[in-house]
């Protein structure tokens, strides 16, 4: 896409907000890794229906949620079927026709069976109402990586610590001591199989892309 100027998606305002800082289509909740290789999936995120107003073309996401925010998203759509880009916390959809829209627990909003091309409003605001509460596997970390992330936990401190602290030191241990690159050194040889892409990224480079920083 940073070599393209192929225009995928165009996003239009209200023009009383300011617009949203980024937009979401997909979440998710399991890291692995094989060798070299690093895989993002997403487990236990079914999808379900959401019911369709009376209003033809009109989807209520979030019953209660504050719609102050407004968005309109013109995008393509491969065979009428697809992840919709969404700003966060989502609450109503208008314009979208479309034989079903469906949510799943990591936030995402699937369309089926709809135009190939399609432009939607959506209003939100606030945080999230899509995304389900951590469960128990949300906070295991993989074997392999578990030496390099207990080591950065306790060279920023983080032990006993309110949840709250955690999380501003966190962010400003990356926002301080790290920076974005989509150039990224081989990562070293090691026969143990310890060294692995992202222990690097944590523990030597402290640089990388976004896949990296998630």
């Amino acid at each position: 896409l940073k070599l393209s100027a192929r225009i995928i998606l165009r996003v239009e305002t209200d023009g009383r907000h300011p617009p949203m800082e980024l937009l979401r289509k997909a979440s998710f909740n399991v890291y692995e890794t094989m060798g070299n290789r690093v895989i993002w999936s997403a487990h236990g995120a079914d999808f379900s229906s959401v019911s369709p107003n009376t209003e033809f073309g009109t989807w209520t996401l979030a019953a209660t949620r504050d719609t102050s925010s407004v968005a309109t998203v013109s995008t393509f759509l491969q065979q009428g079927t697809g992840i919709l880009p969404m700003p966060n916390g989502p609450a109503l959809l208008e314009g979208l026709l479309a034989v079903e829209v469906q949510t799943n627990r990591c936030g995402s909003v699937r369309v089926r069976e709809a135009p190939a091309f399609v432009r939607y409003t959506v209003k939100y605001g606030g945080p999230s109402t899509l995304d389900a509460p951590p469960t128990a596997a949300d906070h295991e970390v993989p074997a392999s990586e578990a030496r390099a992330v207990a080591k950065t936990a306790t060279d920023i401190g983080l032990a006993s610590q309110p949840p709250e602290a955690v999380l501003q030191r966190i962010q400003s241990f990356f926002q301080e001591k790290f920076t974005y690159s989509r150039y990224l050194k081989e990562t070293a040889y090691d026969p143990t199989g310890r060294n692995t892409a992202l222990g690097q990224f944590l523990l030597r480079d402290r640089a990388g892309h976004c896949e990296y920083f998630a």
